[in-house]
């Protein structure tokens, strides 16, 4: 026969195949285990506010594993270090925090560095992680560091000094429209060298050029000036900078004859005193730019008029404004 009994039930013994395969599948022992997972990310690099042209986490990373000779974030059991960059005042300042395993105590680091020399910052990090990680002793609980701007002789090498720094020079070519100065808005042209003596301070020593403009085709008036001046920098912000001028200010106004004849035809000494507030913006590491206005009061106001008929004559306002656009060099 091919079927039985079975505790009264009639089995088919055909089914047999189709009943232990399955049974086996269930109750088979479990032969594969899960992965496990990787370890959790050892390293963390964050760049905050003004710190955003510094070396990224993976090359901060890699720069650190080089000089180790190998990357001891990958294991489970290695270091920890948390770390972070952003701009403070004049300074970047970076702080590092290193577990040497997991349940070892926290070593501290703050590092500083001139504002906009992101190179000395992450290489002042690399070396102090790497020393720390190489080192046989435990590191320090706490401890800042600071990175000085590095002498006059070695800057060629590493870039120009920041631009607060004391003895940093700037160039700057400018593009002045006046209002005021001459019987009617015109655009001249100047220059300014500027010298930083402190960190917010600054001497400056330029003028401009004003082409003649004409009063009513009568006569002609322009005025070339030269000045001297003492800069404040009241507030800076990574490469932004606002920057307030008081000036002494001399040169000569001319008086050209047209359809009049002047007595006064010739050029004439010309004084007056000058403020000036410019926002400065920094490209790269020499490039500058700036945008602002000023100004002038000059210290006297004589009147150029023609001697007949059309009675037409010139006088300075007690101020004449100027608007300026700058570009220059920084070294």
């Amino acid at each position: 026969m091919l079927a039985r009994s079975v505790a009264g039930n009639q089995i088919d013994v055909r089914l047999w195949p189709l009943i232990a395969v399955p049974w086996a599948f269930v109750h088979a022992p479990t032969v594969c285990r899960a992965e496990a997972p990787p370890p959790a990310a050892h390293f963390t690099w964050e760049l905050g506010p003004g710190s955003e042209a510094c070396l990224p986490e993976a090359d901060l990373r890699a720069k650190i594993a080089e000089t180790l000779g190998g990357d001891p974030f990958s294991r489970s059991d290695g270091p920890i270090v948390r770390a972070g960059a952003s701009a403070r005042g004049d300074e970047l300042v970076a702080i590092v925090r290193l577990r040497e395993s997991e349940h070892a105590p926290e070593a501290f680091r703050e590092i500083h560095a001139p504002a906009g020399d992101c190179t000395a910052l992450t290489d002042a990090v690399a070396l102090a992680v790497t020393l720390a990680l190489s080192s046989t002793e435990s590191p320090k609980p706490v401890e800042v560091l600071v990175v000085s701007p590095p002498p006059m002789a070695d800057r060629g090498a590493m870039g120009p000094a920041p631009r607060s720094a004391p003895g940093t020079w700037a160039l700057l070519a400018e593009a002045v429209w006046t209002l005021g100065a001459l019987p009617r808005p015109e655009a001249g042209i100047g220059v300014e060298a500027r010298y930083a003596i402190l960190p917010h301070w600054a001497i400056a020593a330029g003028g401009d050029w004003l082409p003649d403009a004409s009063e009513a085709g009568q006569f002609s008036v322009g005025l070339a000036r030269a000045r001297l001046g003492l800069c404040a920098i009241p507030f800076r912000h990574g490469s932004f900078s606002v920057i307030g001028c008081a000036t002494a200010e001399g040169g000569a106004v001319r008086i050209g004859n047209e359809a009049a004849v002047l007595k006064a035809a010739g050029s004439h000494a010309w004084f007056g005193a000058g403020l000036s507030a410019r926002a400065s913006a920094r490209l790269g590491e020499r490039w500058v730019v700036e945008g602002g206005a000023g100004a002038v009061a000059p210290t006297s106001r004589p009147v150029y008029a023609t001697p007949s008929c059309p009675l037409v004559g010139f006088q300075e306002p007690p101020a004449t404004l100027s608007v300026l656009v700058t570009t220059g060099v920084l070294f």
